[in-house]
């Protein structure tokens, strides 16, 4: 980060480059990371990733989904939180309905 704070510096003196832990990836990633560890957020890292998912380039539903993801996943329990991650960061389709069962833990019994 010092030389590319650097160049930046060299080609655009006026500008200056954001702490990259202050950015909206590295707080979510945090979370992300706190909850795969079994660690329960701080309560600061809420408050804040919120304020930061506001500026992000989304619509209004996917910022509300966002923020409700970030909210459970802060307070429910760690095997829970786990479960909404794992939801979270898989590919595909994602529904409100595959959200909330995975908010309370309903799975569909594998068939033989």
């Amino acid at each position: 980060m010092k030389h590319l704070r650097a160049i930046v510096r060299r080609l655009e003196p006026e500008q200056e480059l954001e702490d990259p832990r202050e950015t909206f990836y590295f707080r979510e990633h945090k979370l992300f990371l706190d909850i795969a560890s079994g660690q329960r957020p701080r309560f600061t890292t809420l408050p804040a990733l919120l304020a930061k998912l506001v500026g992000q380039p989304s619509s209004t539903k996917n910022k509300v989904a966002m923020a409700a993801f970030f909210c459970l996943a802060s307070v429910l329990s760690n095997d829970r939180s786990k479960a909404l991650l794992a939801y979270r960061l898989k590919t595909g389709h994602r529904s409100t309905l595959g959200f909330v069962k995975e908010i309370i833990g309903w799975r569909v019994p594998l068939q033989s």
